[in-house]
């Protein structure tokens, strides 16, 4: 995010990584229209995502090129930092299959186990579904999982409407 302490509008023209990383990626700056951010405001302007195939920190600092007549206060240096992990969180593939029967409307509950496959503990603030044939109860926010710890973490429920499938 970037913040406005003028009295003027500031507009953002640009933002790339000078070292063009293939591993570093930007996301949600419009380059063709820039982005206007008000006096006195705070922006949120981009998304930095980074997919690194070794594990350790890493940094490095972006150009952002803002709408300044003067060309060495026109360039800023935006820095960012990252830690690549591996691992995954796991759960049990048999408890997210549900069947559904031609003619019956059924509802199915099943409590979701996850593991946590990571080295380090991992915090789990949220979980979401958008499908309206599932609902999520029992999540307790802000979990925290060690590493190789599993926890039921939620219950989902599924309510077929009646036709045959295999939901996932």
């Amino acid at each position: 995010s970037v913040t406005n302490m003028n009295s003027q509008p500031i507009q953002l023209l640009s933002l790339f990584d000078p070292t063009q990383n293939p591993n570093l990626q930007i996301s949600g700056f419009d380059h063709k229209k820039g982005i206007s951010v008000a006096p006195e405001s705070t922006m949120r302007f981009a998304k930095v995502t980074y997919h690194g195939s070794r594990e350790g920190a890493l940094h490095g600092k972006l150009q952002l090129i803002v709408n300044d007549t003067d060309a060495v206060s026109a360039t800023l240096a935006v820095p960012y930092k990252a830690n690549v992990l591996y691992g995954s969180l796991g759960f049990m593939n048999d408890k997210t299959k549900f069947l559904a029967t031609p003619g019956r409307v059924t509802s199915t509950m099943r409590a979701i186990m996850v593991s946590n496959n990571f080295s380090v503990p991992i915090l789990i603030r949220s979980a979401k579904i958008d499908d309206p044939s599932f609902k999520i109860s029992h999540f307790q926010p802000d979990t925290v999982l060690q590493p190789g710890e599993a926890a039921s973490l939620m219950h989902l429920e599924y309510t077929s409407n009646g036709t045959s499938a295999l939901c996932t």
